[in-house]
């Protein structure tokens, strides 16, 4: 046992422990080596840091100095390159995003840049032979692929374009209308479009129904709609851009179309020959606030609710509280109504008031939603404390009245000092067509 132990090296005991031999000088010489460069590699590594975030031209010079390895440094040069006036600022930024990527070749956003650098530049090929090394790095690539597709539309390649826009729009809901704006400017025609880039896909099927609603292309729109529509049922709040547009456009039978697609259990009421055209009529419905719905907007010294505690029928009316700072001219509450140009209309309400202090109180006013001359007429207005009290009024519409606005109005008093005061309820709102 003896002579086992004396071919270890000899171990020196101290109080704190064991200690084994202490290491030759050549290796001790080795780490000390290695330690002093990662020093300095550390060192020129963080002065190259700070002069990259200086972020002018010398100061990136200066950090390409320091660390000659570092792609970063030659890109932020490149993209600062890219922003001067000189005629060959892309040549410039070319080379500089080319040896960025000869350092980090697998890196698909330093072969992104250098694309769009050699297409800036003219350079075509170089420029689609790079932006598909971007792809082949990085497939699913969002940004690759819109700016792939960007590139092919603008060579007319409409096929390769659709394709790659179609992964962008996929994996990035931000790049949607970009992408959209691109294809429309581009000249492509929506139903190739739905056919090669929109996938069959609910959220981006209302995208690029909004898209299209938004510019007026409702032709177009019409088209998206058929497809959302075969995916199912559609909630109201999915269509509203899209009515607001065919409101805006006045129309009013796709309107119809589309309102009875989103909201088919609409609370209507109807009574004798004639279906009532007002929506939730009788306010038993909760608000949807677009649509074809009461649309109620914010104003100071006006407070909208449901109420349950007062119907003049069924569970629930709406109430408005005035407390308004000066003399509020109101007509924040309304709806929109599909209507047949030429035709006669009866239309009704009920209205219950509580210390309404005007001499100009809450009333109806019904109006065309394209222009005043055609159609602005009112009901009795309520003041004072009344019961529930009908109000009433007939008109007939012109040859170009298509979308009404039915509103609760308070024309601002004549008299400058006049404040509204007061609570009014409404009830049973009905609009149908008359026979006279």
């Amino acid at each position: 046992m003896g002579e086992a132990l004396t071919q270890f090296p000899k171990l020196e005991r101290a109080s704190a422990g064991v200690r084994f031999p202490a290491l030759s000088f050549g290796i001790r010489a080795a780490i000390t080596v290695v330690l002093v460069w990662a020093a300095i590699g550390a060192a020129r590594q963080s002065m190259a840091s700070w002069e990259r975030k200086v972020g002018t031209q010398e100061s990136l010079a200066t950090a390409i100095r320091w660390a000659p390895d570092d792609p970063e440094n030659y890109a932020a040069l490149a993209r600062l390159a890219e922003l001067e006036r000189s005629d060959d600022r892309f040549t410039a930024a070319t080379a500089l995003f080319a040896r960025a990527t000869q350092l980090e070749p697998r890196r698909a956003a330093l072969w992104l840049e250098l694309a769009l650098a050699e297409d800036d530049a003219g350079d075509l090929i170089a420029a689609e032979r790079d932006f598909l090394h971007a792809r082949d790095l990085f497939p699913r690539s969002p940004a690759v692929n819109f700016a792939l597709g960007a590139f092919y539309l603008r060579q007319g390649r409409s096929d390769e374009a659709l394709s790659a826009l179609r992964i962008a729009i996929e994996g990035d809901a931000e790049i949607r209308p970009g992408a959209f704006q691109l294809v429309t400017d581009a000249g492509v025609p929506a139903v190739e479009a739905l056919d090669k880039m929109i996938p069959a896909d609910r959220d981006i099927l209302i995208a690029y129904l909004d898209h299209l609603a938004g510019i007026g292309s409702l032709e177009d729109a019409a088209l998206v709609w058929n497809r959302l529509r075969a995916l199912g049922s559609v909630q109201p709040a999915e269509a509203f851009q899209y009515l607001d547009a065919l409101i805006r456009l006045q129309d009013a039978a796709h309107v119809r179309v589309v309102w009875a697609d989103v909201a088919p259990a609409a609370s209507q009421s109807s009574g004798g020959n004639s279906p009532n055209l007002i929506y939730n009529s009788s306010f038993e419905s909760p608000l949807l606030g677009d649509g074809l719905d009461w649309r109620v907007y914010s104003v100071a010294g006006a407070y909208v609710e449901l109420d349950s505690g007062a119907a003049h029928d069924g569970a629930r009316s709406l109430r408005i509280d005035f407390d308004p700072p000066g003399n509020l001219a109101y007509q924040h509450v309304f709806q929109f109504v599909p209507v047949e140009p030429n035709t006669h209309y009866e239309f009704s309400a009920y209205l219950h008031a509580k210390g309404i202090l005007s001499d100009s109180g809450p009333r109806f006013e019904l109006l065309d939603e394209a222009s005043l001359q055609r159609l602005d007429v009112f009901t009795d207005e309520v003041r004072g404390t009344t019961p529930w009290t009908e109000v009433r009024t007939t008109f007939r519409t012109g040859p170009e009245t298509h979308i009404l606005i039915v509103r609760i109005a308070r024309p601002a008093s004549h008299s400058f000092d006049d404040r509204l005061a007061g609570t009014v309820w409404v009830d049973d709102v009905r609009l149908v067509k008359s026979s006279e």
